[in-house]
C-alpha cells in the first residue's frame, strides 16, 4: 500500500523516473500471486483510496503477465484446441481482459481510464476496430492525459488511429533538437494506420535522427546468439526511411535520394540495401541512388548490389524494373562497368 500511495511521474521524462508501478512490482517480487489477490481486493473495494486504486491498475496488469507462467508447447496446443472446440479464439490475455472489462465501468473515471490504457496495450490489430468503437468515450480523456506517460501515448495512438498519429507526428516535425522517445511508437502506429499526409512530416524529421546528427557507424548486433540486426540508432533510421518510401507515390520515390544525401556514406549504403523487399519501389529508389553523382560511391555501389539482387527474379515486377535500371546505368562514367558486369552475370545484357 505504501508503494502505491504515490503520485506517478508525469511529463516527457516520466519514463526515466521510478514511480508507484515500479516500486509496487519491486515489493511484490517473489510474492506475485499474493500481491495479485491483494490488488484485486483493493480494486473491488470502492472505499479504498482513489490514488491507491488508480495506481493499482497498471500493477495489476503487470502481475497478471508475471503470474501467467510460460506454458510449454503441449499446453499451448491443448488450450488452442479447447478454445476452438468451444467456438472461441485462443487468447493468452483472456483473464486480464476480463478483469479490465470490469474496471472500465468503475465509478472512478481515473480507474476506468487506466483500465482502458492497459487494455489497449494487449489488443491484437484485428481486435482494434471493434475496441475503438467500444472505447470511443475514452478518446477525449486519453487525449487530455497523453503527456502523462509513454503507455498513455501508446494507448492513444492505438485508439485514436490516424488523426492522433498525425497530430503527434506534426508536433515532432515542428520541434527542434533531439527527437522524443515516443517517435518509434508513432512510427509503429503509422504502420498500422498508414496515411499519405505523414510522408512530408517524416521527410522533415529525417535530418534530425541521431544517426544523421551525430557521427555514427552502422553496426550489426546479434540477438539470441544467432539473429543479426542493426544497432538501435541505425534501425530507427531504416524504419523511418522505409515508412517514408511506403507512403509516397511511386513517381516520388526517386526524390528520396535527397534524404540519402544527408546520411553518411555507410548509413546511406545501409538505407539503400534495406529497400530490397519493396519490389518496384525498391528498384526505383536503388536506380535513382545508383545514378545520382552527388551520392558517395559506397552508397551508389550498394544501390547496384540491391538492383542486382532484385534482378535475379525477373518474373517479379521489381526484377524487371531493376534490369531496366541496370541497363540505363551502363553509360554511367563511374559505375557503368559495374552495371554491365551485373547484367552479364544475370545473363540479361543487351546491346
Amino acid at each position: 500500500m505504501h508503494a502505491l500511495d504515490l503520485d506517478p511521474p508525469r511529463g516527457a521524462l516520466s519514463w526515466m523516473r521510478s514511480g508507484p508501478v515500479e516500486q509496487a512490482l519491486e515489493v511484490a517480487r517473489d510474492r506475485e500471486p499474493e500481491a495479485l489477490r491483494e490488488l484485486e481486493e483493493l480494486l473491488a473495494d470502492g472505499r479504498a483510496s482513489p490514488r491507491l486504486r488508480r495506481n493499482a491498475v497498471p500493477v495489476l496488469a503487470q502481475l497478471y503477465v508475471l503470474t501467467a507462467g510460460v506454458p510449454n508447447a503441449e499446453e499451448i496446443a491443448e488450450e488452442i484446441y479447447d478454445a476452438r472446440h468451444r467456438g472461441e479464439r485462443f487468447d493468452p490475455h483472456q483473464a486480464l481482459k476480463q478483469s479490465l472489462d470490469v474496471l472500465l465501468a468503475d465509478p472512478d473515471v481515473e480507474v476506468s481510464v487506466a483500465a482502458a490504457v492497459e487494455l489497449l496495450q494487449i489488443t491484437n490489430p484485428g481486435e482494434l476496430p471493434a475496441l475503438r468503437e467500444r472505447l470511443a468515450p475514452f478518446l477525449p480523456l486519453l487525449r487530455a492525459r497523453r503527456g502523462d506517460a509513454l503507455r498513455v501515448q501508446l494507448a492513444l495512438l492505438g485508439l485514436g488511429g490516424a488523426p492522433d498519429m498525425l497530430a503527434r507526428l506534426t508536433e515532432i516535425a515542428a520541434g527542434a533538437g533531439p527527437l522524443p522517445p515516443d517517435l518509434e511508437l508513432v512510427l509503429a502506429a503509422l504502420e498500422r494506420d498508414p496515411h499519405e499526409a505523414a510522408a512530408p512530416l517524416l521527410a522533415r524529421i529525417f535530418p534530425r535522427l541521431q544517426a544523421i546528427t551525430e557521427p555514427h557507424a552502422p553496426a550489426r548486433e546479434v540477438i539470441g546468439g544467432t539473429i543479426p540486426i542493426w544497432d538501435a540508432v541505425t534501425s530507427q533510421a531504416v524504419l523511418l526511411f522505409r515508412r517514408y518510401l511506403g507512403l509516397v507515390s511511386l513517381a516520388e520515390v526517386p526524390a528520396a535520394v535527397e534524404l540519402l544525401r544527408a546520411a553518411s556514406p555507410a548509413l546511406a549504403a545501409v538505407l539503400v540495401t534495406s529497400v530490397e523487399d519493396l519490389e518496384v519501389r525498391g528498384a526505383a529508389l536503388a536506380g535513382a541512388a545508383a545514378a545520382d553523382p552527388a551520392l558517395p560511391v559506397q552508397a551508389r555501389g550498394a544501390a547496384i548490389q540491391t538492383l542486382t539482387r532484385l534482378a535475379r527474379v525477373p518474373t517479379l515486377p521489381g526484377g524487371l524494373a531493376a534490369i531496366e535500371r541496370l541497363q540505363g546505368l551502363r553509360a554511367d562514367p563511374a559505375l557503368g562497368g559495374v552495371a554491365q558486369r551485373a547484367l552479364s552475370g544475370l545473363g540479361a545484357a543487351r546491346s
